[in-house]
């Protein structure tokens, strides 16, 4: 016993962790850092910029000058394999820049917090747009607000840093303008305004920051007037119109808008997904309005397309006492008459009323798609533990459609589902008019046979 011990403390004096690595003592570990750093470029530099801190904010700043700049300034294509490396790159230096210059030097942390937002502008652009820079860009800015506030630097200079990191930026850097609202100021503002406007840019892209600055002036006559009328038209539009009318009590306004665009009601995102932006606005609008009975049709108008369970909810809600309760059954009722029988059992099963969902699936199971393989795992998973034969019948599903349309992808994942359906086969008393796991498998082996991919990864 006693040798146990001995041994076990030996082997944890020699575990690798920060404690141990202690006790070599500084002189050993910095020799070790420099022949581990030898030839590792990064690792150099975070090492240097950790003794640039010790040596205070001018040591930081000469190195942070160095290194963003020629990140920003570089014209190269990045790899998706550099991304991550680059990305520790600008958080280390972020991190240096805001503990040694942040609170003692706040006008040089605001020179080197716009490298650093030039260089990550720079990065995105040059990786594809891809986001691996969004949090450090994001707290960057966030923080030039903040210090912009405390050193209160000169208006028209901080809106022309403003100018330049927008043009750079390729609308990257659109959150600048609410960030550094308050330390513009109106003088600031009206400045960077004149600024963009000689450009002359009337796209898009190029009116997003004038729209930004109508919102940091409340000015929203000047937000409707920067939106041409076909653009007025299309309801993610309309609605960001509409929001900002409602916010200053104009909700008559806002419904005329809102009405004017077109198709409202199907607007979908760019992923394809329903946009209820436009809806919601015009539910704000008709409550504000005191006009509640078309408000809830509006609601129902949302629920009855898309099965959306927001609007559901807000619907149910407005009915009084035991009416709630009637108005959700006849809600389900009507879904399950009138919808998908996949996109029904993910309504049942987010509501969540698995009682409801498990006696669905039992009467439904043939006609679930067995495509939509996340929204049936989660089913599955919610319904397991208290209704075993439906979350059996709902893996089956999956099973089927993976041997059945030959989806070798998809094999490791059925193989799983299979040997799920055999633990649950243990707590189902009665599979009704449904096979048994015994009678499902055999008749599953002879349907597919030669699908060794599968059979091999089932245990």
């Amino acid at each position: 016993m006693a040798k146990k011990a001995a041994s076990s403390k030996r082997t944890s004096k020699r575990t690798l962790n920060a404690q141990n690595l202690k006790s070599l003592g500084a002189p050993r570990l910095a020799e070790l850092l420099m022949a581990v750093t030898a030839k590792d470029t990064g690792a150099k530099r975070l090492l240097r910029l950790e003794l640039a801190i010790l040596a205070g904010p001018e040591a930081v700043a000469k190195l942070a000058r160095t290194r963003l700049g020629a990140l920003a300034k570089a014209e190269t294509r990045v790899s998706w394999k550099q991304v991550p490396a680059l990305s520790a790159d600008l958080e280390a230096h972020h991190r240096a820049i805001m503990s040694s210059a942040g609170k003692e030097k706040p006008a040089l942390a605001i020179e080197l917090l716009w490298l650093l937002i030039a260089a990550a502008a720079s990065l995105r652009d040059r990786s594809g747009f891809v986001t691996g820079y969004g949090e450090v860009h994001k707290e960057a800015i966030r923080q030039l607000g903040e210090l912009a506030s405390v050193a209160r630097p000169d208006p028209e200079a901080l809106a022309e840093d403003a100018f330049r990191a927008l043009v750079q930026g390729r609308g990257y850097n659109e959150p600048i303008i609410p960030a550094l609202a308050p330390a513009l100021g109106a003088a600031g503002l009206a400045h960077l305004k004149r600024r963009l406007r000689e450009r002359d840019d009337h796209s898009r892209s190029g009116r997003e920051p004038l729209l930004a600055i109508a919102d940091a002036e409340g000015d929203v006559d000047e937000f409707i007037r920067l939106h041409p009328a076909e653009e007025r038209k299309r309801p993610r539009y309309a609605a960001d119109i509409a929001r900002r009318l409602l916010e200053v009590r104009r909700a008559g306004e806002a419904l005329r808008t809102l009405d004017a665009a077109e198709g409202g009601q199907d607007a979908r995102d760019i992923m394809d997904r329903p946009d209820f932006g436009w809806a919601d606005a015009r539910i704000e609008a008709l409550e504000a309005l005191g006009r509640h009975e078309e408000a809830q049709e509006q609601r129902w108008s949302c629920f009855d397309r898309e099965l959306s369970i927001r609007h559901l909810r807000a619907w149910v809600h407005r009915f009084p006492g035991f009416d709630g309760m009637d108005a959700e059954e006849r809600a389900f009722d009507h879904a399950e008459r009138f919808h998908d029988e996949t996109a029904v059992l993910d309504l049942f099963v987010q509501w969540p009323d698995l009682a409801r969902a498990s006696s669905f699936v039992l009467r439904h199971a043939e006609a679930l798609n067995g495509h939509h393989d996340h929204t049936l795992t989660f089913a599955a998973e919610e319904l397991a533990a208290r209704f075993p034969l439906a979350a059996t019948l709902v893996l089956r599903c999956m099973i089927d459609h993976a041997l059945g349309k030959y989806r070798k992808e998809r094999f490791r994942d059925a193989a799983r589902q299979l040997v799920e359906c055999a633990g649950l086969a243990g707590a189902i008393a009665d599979f009704g008019r449904h096979p048994d796991h015994e009678a499902y498998v055999k008749a599953l082996r002879q349907r597919h046979p030669y699908e060794y991919g599968f059979w091999s990864k089932v245990r």
